[in-house]
């Protein structure tokens, strides 16, 4: 999904803080880019305005088709249930086996009950914890945690996957399997993905690489 953004600009507490300042980039559908930043420098912030959770002040967002600066809260809602795929720090599980947690990924998806169930299970395999499928979230590992996020993520075939600090908690080894799961699946899903990350190793793995610093966004470098 092509992301185009043009002179954004976002502001919180009435205009006192300036989470992203005059940004202006795009990034084809179906590359994986990276995004680094000092905390507070707008990364989760960027995340948000193209999940459709925050509107700019200033400026255009474009993802795909929809200008989601001019789209109402409706069409936002639909732009996240259609388009987006959200994956996190903690992977947020839930009460209940692995395969209920991945089913929430459906919950605001157009799925009939059969159909999700069987997506669900195709994801749980393609993550390799088909035969975890009936575990809690206290039997599963850090890792395998996060794994089940990636298949929830991915239950509405999203053409955007936006992960934030998605290996924060996890010791290199661990991070470094996520993300080329994640990369995997990316490419499997002909999905456009954005990463925010602290390491600098897993940054360097993304052909395109954003750094913000205090909302403005350096120059893209292209690998």
């Amino acid at each position: 999904m092509r992301v185009a953004l043009s002179h954004v600009t976002v502001t919180f507490r009435s205009g006192r803080v300036t989470a992203l300042r005059d940004v202006s980039a795009e990034i084809a559908a179906g590359t994986h880019v990276s995004v680094t930043g000092r905390s507070g420098s707008g990364k989760s912030t960027l995340l948000n305005l193209l999940g459709g959770l925050l509107r700019a002040d200033q400026g255009s967002v474009i993802v795909g088709d929809t200008d989601l600066t001019k789209a109402s809260g409706r069409r936002r809602s639909r732009h996240r249930a259609d388009n987006v795929g959200f994956v996190f720090q903690s992977s947020h599980m839930v009460r209940g086996p692995v395969e209920a947690n991945v089913l929430l990924g459906a919950r605001y998806r157009r799925m009939d009950r059969a159909r999700a169930r069987d997506r669900a299970r195709e994801l749980i395999a393609r993550v390799g914890l088909a035969n975890r499928i009936g575990d809690h979230p206290d039997e599963l590992s850090g890792g395998e945690r996060q794994r089940i996020a990636i298949a929830r993520a991915l239950m509405g075939h999203p053409r955007l996957i936006l992960a934030d600090e998605p290996t924060g908690n996890l010791d290199p080894s661990t991070a470094a399997e996520i993300t080329e799961l994640l990369e995997e699946v990316a490419r499997d899903e002909a999905a456009t993905l954005l990463v925010v990350t602290h390491d600098p190793a897993l940054a360097d793995r993304a052909p395109l690489r954003w750094h913000l610093d205090e909302g403005r966004l350096v120059a893209p470098v292209q690998a």
